[in-house]
């Protein structure tokens, strides 16, 4: 088991493939890593649970490029509830929460760890299952796509729509065959 005391000020933090590619600043809370700011005066956070060894470094369970694809600008703790858009009803909440631990086992199961962990993709996929309801029998298309791009940009939940499309496709294509 981790002991997150053993993260300390200025370790380098290496990723899967053996590169350094990050600073560690400090630890918050028990379950964020605040990185020393990057060559544009940015803090980035990642979680803990990205850890999998301290030495003399941080080792992480996934490529640099991936982690900087996913790492946040907000500790996890502070990370905002996600945003619904201005179609989202209870309806739409009923039928997730219906879903949701369904859904997370598949994901589980068919997730390979180095893509992420549950907490980033579940407002995505929640959007995805949601906007499957709302647009009832249309298709996934260019359109629809569109839309949901607009939609999830309108929201403000932080994550650009090209890191978040496949999981939005994973939840509308959840739900396919409850409507068809």
């Amino acid at each position: 088991m981790l002991n997150i005391e053993s993260i300390k000020p200025h370790m380098p933090v290496v990723c899967s493939q053996g590169g350094q590619f990050a600073v560690v600043d400090h630890t918050e809370g028990a379950t964020s890593i605040k990185l020393a700011k990057d060559k544009n005066g940015q803090h980035h956070f990642m979680p803990v649970s990205w850890v999998t060894r301290v030495d003399d470094k941080v080792h992480i369970d996934r490529p640099g490029n991936e982690a900087m694809k996913q790492w946040t600008t907000e500790p996890d703790g502070m990370r905002q509830a996600h945003k619904d858009p201005s179609w989202w009803n209870e309806t739409h909440s009923s039928a997730w929460e219906q879903s949701k631990s369904a859904l997370r086992s598949d994901w589980e199961q068919s997730t390979p760890r180095s893509a992420g962990a549950w907490v980033d993709d579940e407002p995505a996929l929640r959007y995805g299952h949601g906007a499957r309801h709302y647009y009832a029998k249309q298709p996934w298309s260019e359109e629809i796509e569109g839309k949901l791009s607009k939609d999830w940009d309108s929201t403000g939940n932080g994550s650009t729509w090209d890191r978040v499309k496949s999981a939005v496709r994973r939840g509308w294509e959840s739900v396919k065959h409850a409507v068809d």
